[in-house]
């Protein structure tokens, strides 16, 4: 007599038991990740790995890389933004020459992926 299966899917290669930390969200975001990209989290999971390990290949690869730096880049301007607004008198000063560097290098950043 054959034995039933589960599962219709078959369950090939290695496993990894993977623990998020006890204060970490990154299991949330990375399942809600994987529905909006329309996988299931170990293929979302996979994905991800596999495009770390990726070398930029073509002008695609690398516009996306820099699409990617400039969303940082301006995430820091907003949090170097946010900073100043924030900080007392005695400290703007201070905040002023770091807020000022900071934006300094983010428009060399983005001079450098202009070209």
């Amino acid at each position: 007599m054959a034995k039933k299966v589960k599962d219709a899917r078959v369950r090939e290669g290695e496993q990894i038991l993977i623990r998020f930390p006890p204060d970490s969200d990154l299991r949330s975001r990375l399942d809600a990740e994987a529905k909006k990209n329309g996988r299931r989290t170990t293929a979302e999971v996979i994905y991800r790995l596999e495009q770390s390990f990726k070398e930029p290949t073509s002008a695609e690869d690398v516009r996306e890389i820099a699409y990617r730096i400039e969303g940082i880049v301006q995430a820091l301007e907003a949090k170097v933004s946010e900073i100043m607004a924030a900080s007392s008198p005695q400290q703007s000063e201070n905040a002023d020459e770091v807020g000022g560097t900071a934006m300094q290098m983010a428009e060399q950043i983005r001079k450098r992926l202009k070209t």
